[in-house]
């Protein structure tokens, strides 16, 4: 089983399953994403990079908009 199952990928927006607990910034490390580019909820929640996330979590990441 996959540690992390991904069940959406809209317009740059990547949802995502945990199998497993992990913290947010060990998650945003795997993805291999950094975090000032992005917003992270949890079960629909905003969230910090040591937020634990466990079995059965929906994990969103947006992309943070700039303009001008």
């Amino acid at each position: 089983m996959q540690e992390l199952e991904k069940i959406n990928e809209f317009s740059g927006i990547l949802t995502f399953v945990s199998h497993q607990t992990h913290t947010i910034s060990e998650i945003l490390s795997r993805l291999n994403l950094e975090e000032k580019h992005f917003a992270i909820l949890v079960n629909g929640h905003k969230v910090d990079l040591n937020t634990i996330v466990k079995d059965d979590d929906e994990i969103t990441v947006l992309p943070k908009i700039a303009g001008g």
